[in-house]
């Protein structure tokens, strides 16, 4: 009784402002609790809607699915997911976000006004993504049929050639439609842009025994066989002489044995490919990767190798006489009693690369990188090796006559025992011998 009186007494006391500052205080509690309350309410995920989501989630995996297995596409899937997800975000962000600058307007208010256009626009954009990639299969589709048939017609004529002209007895006239039947066919192959689909012809004549070195039937020095795919193909005794197969893909090819004399190989791609025995003399093969190819006791003279990769190949016993290897990359590689006499190996990179009894003489080793070679027994008499790199390499026993090492290069080493030395260098201090000697080590 006593509180009621004096707050009765205080109110008398209040003037006009403090009342209207006491009621709008008052509001102001009440508005601030009633959207905490709001917000609280609302952020509570039930039972039900996370049920609801997840139900959506696997409708639109479902859907998801079914268009991937129709169309093979990611984009006809991703577009009507992605529009389907968003929709949802955006009706649970309109909900809970209700001021958006509009006057009574909520975030969904909005989208709803605008819905109907985006969603034509989305599915006429999906809809014209669907039909260029469905043209594409189809065009792929069409395509891959015209080359199917070209092979299947050359295929055809040349079995033809084989059972009635006497293709195989070397008939003259059989010869010579069946070389234009197959020059014809690798033209086709080139204007529909599908050379890949060379290396087929290239099998099927190997496979028909019609291009075995020994006895050619047909010749493909004529040929264009540029972009073949012959990748793991078995091309052992093959005559490749002559025939262009540059940027031609024969990564782990078996064609030792094989003849590609004056054949173009430049930037194909012989990774890992076998080539023993095989008969590389005149050969382009510029900017050609034979990373880990084997070459053993191959003979490759007046060819170029300039810029090929070589790294880690087997060349032991290969035969290189007056080849050029300027900015090859033939680290690791072995070269182990291969013949270099007057080779060009002007910057080349020969870092840790096996040369043991290898013939270097005469070699042109200029700005070279020998750092860590072997090359104990290795003949480089005459050998040009101005400002090569010899740190850390092993030239025990090796023959130096006539080389133009300075005592700086010498110095790199310490393996010079029992090696041959003659010095011609104009800068060096040591006087050359009559006759050979053996190297001394400059302190």
């Amino acid at each position: 009784m006593q509180k009621r009186m004096t707050s009765h007494k205080q109110a008398q006391r209040m003037t006009p402002d403090d009342v209207a500052e006491y009621l709008l205080s008052i509001q102001t509690k009440k508005a601030i609790k009633k959207k905490t309350d709001f917000f609280y309410l609302n952020s509570i995920v039930t039972a039900k809607q996370l049920l609801t989501f997840l139900i959506i989630l696997l409708i639109i995996g479902l859907i998801s699915f079914v268009l991937w297995r129709i169309y093979q596409s990611l984009s006809v899937v991703f577009i009507p997911s992605l529009i389907i997800i968003l929709f949802f975000v955006l009706k649970w962000l309109g909900k809970r976000h209700l001021w958006t600058g509009f006057h009574n307007k909520t975030l969904w208010d909005i989208l709803k006004d605008f819905s109907i256009p985006i969603i034509l626009a989305v599915a006429a954009i999906s809809v014209t993504t669907a039909q260029n990639e469905i043209q594409a299969f189809q065009v792929k589709v069409q395509e891959e049929q015209v080359q199917n048939e070209i092979l299947q017609d050359f295929k055809n004529s040349i079995n033809d050639l084989i059972l009635h002209e006497g293709l195989l007895q070397a008939n003259e006239r059989a010869r010579h439609s069946a070389l234009n039947i197959t020059l014809l066919t690798l033209r086709l192959l080139d204007k529909t842009h599908h050379e890949e689909y060379k290396g087929q012809v290239v099998l099927f004549l190997y496979e028909s025994k019609l291009i075995y070195k020994e006895a050619p039937i047909i010749s493909l020095r004529e040929a264009d066989l540029s972009r073949a795919d012959l990748a793991n193909a078995k091309l052992e005794r093959a005559d490749l002489s002559g025939a262009n197969l540059s940027e031609a893909n024969l990564t782990s090819a078996l064609l030792s044995t094989a003849d590609l004399s004056g054949a173009n190989l430049t930037k194909a791609n012989l990774n890992h490919a076998e080539l023993l025995h095989v008969n590389l003399n005149y050969t382009k093969c510029e900017g050609t990767n034979m990373q880990y190819a084997r070459l053993t006791d191959v003979s490759a003279s007046y060819s170029n190798f300039s810029h090929t990769t070589l790294t880690d190949a087997d060349l032991r016993n290969a035969q290189f006489f007056s080849t050029i290897f300027t900015g090859a990359m033939v680290q690791r590689a072995l070269l182990s009693q291969s013949v270099l006499t007057s080779t060009k190996l002007q910057g080349v990179d020969l870092e840790g690369a096996i040369l043991t009894r290898a013939d270097l003489s005469y070699a042109d080793l200029t700005k070279a990188n020998l750092k860590d070679t072997d090359l104990r027994k290795a003949n480089l008499d005459s050998a040009t090796l101005q400002q090569a790199n010899l740190t850390g390499a092993n030239i025990q026993q090796a023959n130096l006559f006539h080389t133009d090492l300075s005592i700086e290069q010498l110095n790199q080493t310490d393996t010079l025992r029992d090696s041959i030395c003659g010095f011609t260098h104009p800068h060096s201090t040591h006087k050359p011998p009559l006759e050979q000697t053996t190297c001394p080590v400059f302190p």
